[in-house]
């Protein structure tokens, strides 16, 4: 008796895995978790954004500083829309809205389907708005006058008859009940073209000089700048800046195009953008330099060597060789290696080989903001670096999306969604007319699903037109 009263139980309750998936519904559908994932995700957004996404390493130094710029980039900072737990957050979000939108539309769609025209009195007296009238006119002489007036004001109409009594329901904007579900699909797609981006998508930036030819990278083919320049104001404030750019395919010039900011230019699903210019950080076209005697500090002459050719300095036995340049010079003492720790010039300095009657002599790094920092005393002469030009060059910011027409899709359904929601109201109305020998009673009562104020007009504005209707 005891192992069938306790089977008897077993079977009236649920089992393990409806348990389990009661839970998830549960969890997954709490608007307080849809809250904090949305948190989470403006939160990521304001690092994204705060954080310049996908350039170089020497910018996040220059701006944050070595050790900042490990932890930046240990926490996936510097591509945070692409990041795991970017996709992840994003994930959790398109579970709970579908679980939310799977749980809440089947009883919004079977009250839109719902077309219950005959209503009891007591029915329609207990809806959110209702009155009962009277008039001193036959049944079937106010059938059309009602049915034309629910017409003239959009609803649609449905009439059912008895020999006492005729009932109507009208109602127009069901859709709009199911507006918020349709901006929970759109926000879905939006999400799917967002998760696909991040997986087969890429974005970057690239920095080309005029006249280079450049592999971009996630690529298989080459871009040249075959121009780059800028416009001014009458202040002469930049106005605007252009590259002429060309592809090169397999070794073949397939298209031309010049583009600014805001007028990109698409090839194999790649877009690139004019994003920045500026000069170079790593290479010089010329650099002038002033020589001394060290001793009496004399100057001796002036000397304009080009970046990696040798010269022969005037009224000496010298000669010049520009080998390298940093724009913000920096030293790894780690590596033992020079590079610039920035694309800003704050604090340039070319290396320099000095030859005497032919031979070596040294090869230091002359500052130009601080020319005696370090001094060569290889020889007899101070050589100051005096100055340089530096190429320009225009700064490309690159991305592959193959997930942009699935986000226009659902931001397409985001917009309806959000118009029905807020514009298209749901509208219903009952009326039933009861025979009273020439005379008739009409009960009328109506509910809307939002705007309760507007309704509440549109219904008094009926209700009046109904009572002059005897006249």
């Amino acid at each position: 008796m005891g192992e069938e009263k306790t089977g008897k139980k077993i079977a009236a309750g649920k089992g393990k895995w409806d348990v389990i998936e009661d839970k998830f519904i549960e969890i997954f559908s709490s608007p307080k978790l849809a809250i904090f994932i949305f948190i989470i995700l403006a939160v990521l957004s304001i690092f994204g954004t705060v954080i310049e996404q996908n350039r170089e390493p020497s910018m996040y130094i220059a701006a944050y500083g070595e050790k900042w710029y490990g932890v930046i980039r240990g926490l996936g900072l510097t591509d945070i829309f692409h990041a795991w737990y970017f996709t992840l957050t994003l994930i959790l979000l398109s579970v709970n809205l579908s679980v939310c939108f799977f749980r809440r539309l089947p009883p919004k769609w079977r009250l839109i389907r719902d077309k219950t025209v005959v209503m009891a009195e007591d029915a329609i007296l207990r809806q959110k708005n209702s009155v009962k009238l009277n008039h001193n006119i036959s049944i079937q002489g106010v059938k059309d006058a009602i049915s034309g007036l629910l017409k003239k004001k959009g609803y649609k109409v449905m009439t059912a008859e008895t020999n006492s009594d005729i009932s109507f329901f009208a109602q127009k904007g069901a859709i709009g009940r199911i507006g918020s579900d349709i901006t929970h699909v759109g926000l879905l797609i939006i999400f799917l073209g967002v998760i696909i981006g991040s997986f087969f998508g890429f974005k970057g930036f690239a920095t080309i000089f005029e006249g280079e030819i450049k592999r971009m990278p996630n690529t298989d083919f080459e871009l040249r700048v075959d121009k780059f320049w800028i416009e001014y104001y009458d202040d002469y404030r930049p106005k605007d800046f252009f590259s002429t750019l060309t592809v090169i395919d397999n070794g073949r010039e397939i298209m031309k195009k010049t583009i600014e900011v805001n007028d990109p230019l698409k090839y194999k699903g790649v877009w690139f953008y004019q994003s920045s210019y500026g000069q170079a950080w790593d290479r010089i076209d010329k650099a002038r330099f002033y020589v001394y005697e060290r001793e009496g500090g004399k100057f001796i002459s002036e000397a304009i060597a080009d970046f990696g050719k040798e010269i022969e300095v005037p009224n000496t036995n010298l000669k010049l060789k520009v080998i390298g340049f940093a724009a913000d010079f920096y030293y790894d003492p780690a590596s033992k290696e020079v590079f610039s720790k920035s694309m800003e010039h704050n604090n340039p300095a070319m290396q320099v080989e000095i030859y005497e009657k032919g031979v070596l002599k040294s090869a230091p790094w002359l500052f130009a903001k601080y020319p005696e920092a370090f001094l060569d005393k290889s020889t007899k002469y101070f050589i100051e670096a005096a100055g340089y030009q530096a190429p320009q060059y225009t700064g490309l910011s690159i991305a592959k999306d193959p997930g942009v027409n699935i986000v226009w899709v659902g931001s397409t359904f985001l917009t309806v969604g959000l118009f029905l929601s807020f514009f298209v109201i749901h509208k219903r109305i009952w009326i039933k007319i009861v025979d009273k020998n020439n005379k008739v009673d009409i009960y009328v009562g109506g509910n809307a699903n939002k705007n309760k104020i507007n309704f509440d007009k549109d219904f008094a504005n009926l209700v009046n037109e109904l009572d002059r209707i005897e006249k």
